[in-house]
């Protein structure tokens, strides 16, 4: 039983915390650069209890509410019924779902770490860390009720801890009868409100289906492809935060270090938009839906940015100090090559053959571009060409659905 707990929701879980534990990740390592932890800890040690309070609890919980997020998916998994209807107690379920939960709380105790200058680790660490898990619960499966109250105890006893330590002991008592609580809700919640996929979908947004849909396509065929682009992503953002430590560059120099590695980090994206071309066909136009070829543009350009996020948005926060205009340019350089990607993309559907050769050197023409232009003469040329790439994306999106006989989706 234990093992079908940590197939069914450990290992999901800890997938998708993956991309949340890189920007923890990142976020601490773009801190590291700047920052003296110990002063940090003893600066903290001397805040005032209501502002130390709303400062742990705001972390805490906001951690929490994206580790819930990411074990919502879990609860719709099709196995969860048979463990709902196993004859097992609050209890027995509270204590076969920690070992699952327990990854989530890594970046808790690191924010706990700030709180403990001058404290007993041992009661400092078990009376509060545990308290995040009735928090996580609550947030995955959308209990305001659970998620309200443990919020409040968490903020009661951090402030009551400024005042005595005896609140950690406390909350070493507090914590299993929460998350015992929390626990014992699992059951009635996923039995009384188990929503279906179809309701779920049918609220969304055409684009939002879209984009979904393409996503799952392409994490469903080549995992592998997705994992070279999160590690490419990863080397990409700890370069750029080694040029941001150890050398003095900045202004135009700086852009064109972030564009230029910006562009190494997109080489795998065009991969996997070709693995959603090959999985989906024609349907890549969904032939059963009122999808109009605006929208389909709309939602390739998002699935594309997505493809591209994890390396411009660290990119664009470790480069912060290049400039104004100069960030503006290279958020500019960033979403013209999405628009540019996407555009080539929708111009090859066609195509059996692979068209990443045609990528390649649209990335290396664009490089160019970046280097030789000032800011000003690229920010027009840019805005030429994503409006001409944009009418182009939707020439080549109705002369797919014309030749492939989708024609209603025009």
């Amino acid at each position: 039983m234990q093992r079908v707990f940590t197939e069914i929701i450990g290992k999901p879980l800890l997938r998708s915390l993956i991309f949340p534990y890189f920007l923890f990740m990142l976020a601490v390592s773009a801190a590291d650069a700047s920052t003296n932890w110990e002063a940090l800890r003893l600066q903290v040690s001397t805040l005032p209890p209501p502002v130390r309070t709303f400062v742990f609890v705001g972390l805490i919980s906001g951690w929490c509410l994206v580790a819930g997020r990411a074990l919502r998916p879990v609860w719709r998994d099709k196995t969860i019924p048979f463990l709902v209807r196993q004859p097992i107690g609050s209890w027995e379920m509270s204590a076969r779902l920690l070992p699952s939960l327990v990854v989530a709380l890594i970046p808790v105790v690191a924010i706990w770490w700030l709180a403990s200058y001058g404290t007993n680790p041992v009661t400092h660490y078990l009376g509060f860390v545990g308290l995040a898990l009735p928090i996580i619960l609550g947030a995955s499966f959308t209990s305001v009720g659970v998620l309200c109250v443990g919020v409040l105890a968490l903020a009661l006893l951090v402030w009551a801890y400024s005042y005595t330590g005896y609140a950690a002991y406390l909350g070493m008592v507090a914590t299993p009868v929460l998350y015992r609580s929390a626990a014992s809700f699992i059951r009635s919640t996923l039995t009384a409100h188990r929503s279906p996929a179809p309701r779920e979908m049918s609220s969304a947004s055409v684009i939002r289906v879209l984009v979904r849909r393409d996503w799952q396509s392409i994490a469903r065929s080549r995992r592998q492809t997705l994992l070279e682009l999160i590690v490419g992503n990863l080397l990409i953002t700890l370069l750029m935060l080694g040029f941001r430590i150890n050398a003095a560059d900045s202004g135009r120099d700086l852009l064109l270090i972030a564009c230029i590695l910006f562009l190494i980090a997109a080489l795998p994206a065009y991969r996997n938009l070709e693995i959603a071309k090959a999985r989906l066909g024609s349907q890549i136009l969904c032939l059963a839906w009122p999808v109009t070829c605006f929208e389909r543009a709309v939602a390739l350009i998002v699935l594309t940015a997505l493809l591209a996020a994890p390396s411009a948005i660290p990119l664009a926060l470790l480069g912060s100090h290049m400039g104004l205009l100069n960030w503006v340019v290279f958020g500019v350089f960033v979403f013209s090559s999405v628009i540019f990607t996407a555009t080539l993309f929708s111009r090859t559907l066609l195509r059996s053959a692979s068209s990443v050769g045609l990528y390649l050197n649209l990335l290396l023409f664009h490089g160019v571009l970046i280097s030789l232009l000032s800011p000003w003469e690229y920010l027009l040329l840019a805005a030429a060409g994503i409006g001409g790439s944009l009418h182009w994306m939707t020439s080549a999106l109705k002369r797919f659905a014309t030749q492939t006989g989708t024609g209603g989706a025009a």
